[in-house]
């Protein structure tokens, strides 16, 4: 019943029965400037965009920031979801309630899963899940935190008939990975490869405008860019086993398996 559970593009349903003092009630409640997030990156100076955030707050209805979302829940019930479809290949995906933007842990998790699943060929699922057996082509992780806690997701594609197993290969390499956590070499690998890649994340205007917007909205300290690389650099392997262990949990991910004929599991 969570806001988060509904797809932002809606459903048929309710895109259907959207009328226009509905797009008016919305546009009055939340388009509106103490609502409003500008952020500007380019060749002005502070007193310009001053100017230009005011001209564009002005032209706005004043309104107000609308009320706060409760805070999602982790579920009771872990499930098993399986939706037949006619295909060859099945979506595989698990996951549980994460972390919120800003959480303390949430540098010792970004590396963590780094290792996990989110750094490419070289994390434990790609070589669990693709090279040692071949199940699937491609295989990720991450957690993607919002304004209040979002997801620990892992998604892959493999064929109907490999589904379960690519699964189970997943969620032992998750319960693995959280046991023990990474290794000295592991750890110094994924390091360097995410303050090397770092650079490039900021290369245009246009990525640092989406890193401003994402400080101001999600209220981060403002130093975060300067910060980032140093933040990643002094995670130490303690402090990703105990991050890990308080928000990862294999027994808890829903899987989801879309693809493949009808079937009960």
């Amino acid at each position: 019943d969570h806001p988060y559970a509904h797809p932002s593009v809606g459903y048929k349903e309710s895109i259907e029965a959207i009328t226009l003092n509905d797009v008016r009630a919305f546009h009055q409640q939340y388009l509106v400037a103490n609502n409003a997030l500008i952020a500007i990156v380019g060749g002005i100076d502070q007193a310009k965009a001053k100017e230009i955030a005011e001209q564009i707050s002005t032209s706005l209805l004043q309104g107000e920031k609308p009320a706060v979302l409760p805070k999602p829940t982790m579920s009771q019930d872990v499930a098993d979801i399986y939706i037949p479809f006619p295909s060859q290949q099945s979506h595989v995906y698990l996951g549980h309630l994460g972390i919120q933007r800003g959480h303390p842990d949430y540098f010792s998790l970004y590396t963590g899963n780094h290792m996990l699943g989110g750094g490419g060929f070289t994390s434990r699922l790609v070589k669990e899940v693709r090279v040692k057996r071949g199940l699937s082509y491609s295989v990720y992780s991450y957690f993607f935190p919002m304004h209040l806690p979002g997801t620990f997701t892992l998604g892959l594609q493999t064929r109907a008939d490999q589904a379960e197993q690519a699964a189970e290969v997943s969620l032992a390499t998750i319960e693995k990975f959280v046991q023990e956590g990474p290794n000295e070499e592991e750890l110094s690998l994924s390091k360097n490869n995410i303050i090397s890649g770092f650079p490039l994340r900021i290369a245009s205007n246009r990525d640092i405008l989406g890193y401003l917007s994402l400080i101001g909205y999600y209220q981060l300290p403002l130093d975060y860019l300067e910060t980032f690389t140093d933040n990643i650099s002094s995670v130490t392997q303690e402090q990703i086993r105990t991050a890990l262990s308080k928000h990862l949990h294999a027994n808890k991910l829903v899987k989801v398996i879309v693809g493949g004929p009808e079937q009960t599991l």
